[in-house]
């Protein structure tokens, strides 16, 4: 229930390899605190990793939303949006 426990959590998860458990740790963390941008850009880049534009794009987007000068936010969106590009193309 505590959010920077959960961050730490997803980010083990992810450094094993455990993008599924990394992912609901993350969606953990922003339950236990929707204001926190970092939940929100953790599971925005695990997403990406997964090959998940669309939802690491709601991610980041949410991220943004919460700080706007969120240069993570931002660089993950923007790489979310060329990985759209790539697979129009």
């Amino acid at each position: 229930e505590h959010a920077r426990a959960q961050n730490l959590l997803g980010a083990a998860c992810a450094a094993l390899g455990r993008r599924d458990c990394a992912l609901a740790a993350f969606e953990a963390s922003i339950r236990a605190n929707p204001r926190d941008p970092s939940g929100y850009v953790n599971a925005g880049l695990i997403s990406l990793q997964s090959a998940n534009p669309s939802t690491a794009v709601d991610f980041f987007a949410s991220a943004l939303t919460i700080d706007p000068s969120s240069k993570p936010a931002r660089d993950g969106l923007a790489q979310a949006r060329s990985m759209f590009v790539a697979r129009r193309n």
